[in-house]
């Protein structure tokens, strides 16, 4: 029976995760996508970390009434292309993470992308992208990470041009290579705003019908919205997770959601955050100023780099819903930020020992503490 090790050095979080257990499919492919396994975890400031295993359907029953349930709405674009050089007639897989330039009906579409192999491109190359879709490489960006490509398309055919990518599954899901179930799959049924080269994981289990019964026990729900960016599909080397930032990412906290987080802290709510991405934009809004004013204001957008590890201060989030993440990743490191160093060592132990799914397609987590953001506010 496996059993996490979980270490602490320089703040890298790394443990033993054996293939097998990373979930490929995901529950909701045959029973639903609220079938997964929940591992509820409640961590008091003495006592150890309690922990019961759950369904994710029971999570109704798990919240309290008066909870502020917060999520994010960011659509993932259909955004990875296995494209031929046209040069070569090598193979490349192209990821388009970032647009460049305005929508324009006669400007041609600049993205930044991340392609691998990038050694095989030249400045000028030609790929073709799919049968109506060619780019051209124009170049590398500054930190030489990622590769220019200018795609022969009006602004017309952009939705044209997401038609023909594939999901942009990570790598250790089937090497990347997405099918059709992955378009509904690889997707929150929340989605609205379209951005995402990854998706926002923690969201995944829910279903319209299961948000409707937290509403039926005064559950509130409001959405911000956090463009998950390539960081996702980087592996995280020790020297960047010291670092004091991440790659920057954009986010929305929209005023309605911000005011309805200042009246829950004055009535004594929790904020439970569903991801690791919420949690970033809802704290990196909170330093930007005064958050829990209930004044109408215009909504917040700004881009975030904040890294959250052991030792964070949380200012707003007081329980946390999140799927089980990569040795030694910055979402690793989030986790153990809010629930403990030891906690999450002992929780991962149980997840793994109890045969548990994990990352992006696996089961989750509903992490919850005293002495949280709600207390330190009051």
């Amino acid at each position: 029976m496996a059993k996490a090790v979980c270490v602490c050095a320089d703040e890298v979080f790394v443990y033993d995760l054996p293939p097998q257990r990373i979930a490929q499919r995901p529950a909701g492919l045959t029973a639903g996508r609220s079938s997964s396994r929940l591992l509820h975890a409640c961590c008091e400031q003495v006592a150890p970390v309690r922990v019961i295993d759950r369904f994710f359907a029971d999570l109704p029953e798990l919240l309290r009434d008066g909870d502020l349930l917060v999520l994010n709405n960011s659509r993932v674009l259909p955004c990875r292309f296995f494209a031929e050089v046209l040069r070569s007639g090598s193979q490349v897989e192209v990821l388009l993470v970032q647009r460049v330039n305005s929508v324009s009906p006669t400007e041609r579409l600049r993205f930044e992308a991340m392609c691998r192999p990038a050694k095989r491109l030249k400045t000028g190359d030609v790929l073709r992208l799919s049968e109506r879709f060619d780019a051209v490489v124009e170049g590398r960006t500054a930190d030489g990470r990622r590769v220019r490509l200018e795609i022969d398309s009006s602004a017309a055919a952009l939705d044209a041009l997401w038609r023909d990518g594939t999901m942009p599954i990570p790598p250790y899901i089937r090497k990347g290579h997405a099918d059709e179930s992955d378009r509904e799959f690889y997707q929150t049924v929340f989605a609205q705003a379209p951005g995402s080269v990854a998706a926002p994981t923690a969201g995944l289990h829910f279903t319209a019908e299961l948000l409707a019964g937290l509403s039926a026990r005064g559950i509130e729900q409001r959405f911000i919205t956090l463009h998950v960016g390539p960081a996702s599909f980087l592996s995280v080397e020790s020297q960047e997770l010291t670092s004091p930032a991440m790659m920057r990412e954009a986010y929305c906290v929209p005023d309605e959601t911000r005011r309805a987080i200042g009246a829950a802290r004055s009535a004594g709510r929790r904020i439970v955050a569903v991801g690791t991405t919420t949690v970033r934009a809802l704290e990196s809004a909170a330093r930007a100023g005064d958050f829990f004013s209930t004044q109408t204001r215009e909504d917040f957008g700004a881009e975030t780099e904040l890294l959250i590890k052991p030792g964070y201060d949380f200012r707003v989030v007081d329980a946390l819903i999140t799927n089980f993440h990569q040795p030694g990743s910055t979402h690793l490191l989030l986790v153990a930020a809010f629930i403990g160093q030891e906690n999450i060592r002992r929780i991962y132990e149980h997840a793994l020992a109890g045969e548990y799914r994990f990352l992006s397609y696996g089961d989750a987590m509903l992490l919850e503490r005293s002495g949280g953001a709600q207390d330190a506010n009051r």
